[in-house]
């Protein structure tokens, strides 16, 4: 089995970044995580189990025995109350938001419409250069998921909030792309999002899996609110 990090100077191999990036998903343990799994290649099948985020062993232990086997995605923000068997949830169902993450996609054949870093490495150079460049940077395969920790936790009571908090990422989103142009990236920006737990596979290729790893980690950048603001887009 490979990881295509290998080639990357700031991989990280120590098993602390991805401690630490578990303890800030789960906060101050109040809400509910997602975990979505499955080994299918074109990820039908993907199957959803929640926890109380303040269950921090049950989810290590999970974590830990689905990791080695299957693609596995975790919920960037933590849930209301549980949900019924198998859902993931959406927007409506967030309390808790605390970091922003962003899926950043490198030169690919079978995405020949898109102008894109030829690499990795490429890729990187933009992140840190950013503002605000990312607490954690991890290989999803093919390409990085970037993420940006907030020293604050986001929480969400009512409608109103959860349209700041939408708004927030959305601009966020915008603020980079407006840097990283003439480059595009994924434009999803929900903040019920999933994306690849470090430690699992990425299995498009069954016969040739690839862990998902980390590049790159500074527990230094933590960024409030006002921060993520202003680094966001100020067009109207």
């Amino acid at each position: 089995m490979r990881g295509v990090a290998e080639s990357v100077s700031t991989l990280v191999h120590s098993p602390l970044p991805a401690d630490t990036l578990l303890e800030t998903l789960l906060g101050n343990g109040e809400g509910i995580f997602v975990l979505s799994h499955t080994a299918d290649p074109s990820l039908k099948n993907l199957q959803s189990e929640t926890f109380p985020a303040s269950d921090i062993e049950a989810i290590r232990t999970r974590i830990k025995e689905l990791s080695p086997k299957t693609q596995l995605f975790f919920g960037l923000a933590r849930r209301t109350c549980e949900l019924k068997a198998g859902k993931r949830g959406g927007n409506k169902d967030i309390s808790h938001v605390p970091l922003i993450g962003m899926d950043i996609d490198v030169a690919d054949p079978a995405k020949p419409h898109k102008d894109l870093p030829a690499s990795q490495e490429g890729a990187l150079k933009i992140l840190e250069a950013f503002k605000l460049p990312p607490s954690l940077t991890i290989s999803s395969g093919r390409g990085i998921h970037a993420y940006w920790f907030l020293r604050d936790e986001i929480v969400i009571s009512d409608d109103a909030e959860r349209k700041s908090a939408e708004l927030l990422v959305e601009n966020f989103y915008r603020g980079f792309a407006e840097f990283a142009f003439p480059y595009q990236f994924d434009a999803t920006h929900d903040i019920a999002r999933m994306l690849r737990y470090p430690g699992s596979l990425y299995l498009k290729e069954p016969s040739n899996p690839i862990t998902v790893e980390i590049l790159s980690f500074d527990p230094g950048r933590l960024y409030s609110v006002e921060e993520i603001t202003k680094a966001g887009s100020q067009k109207p």
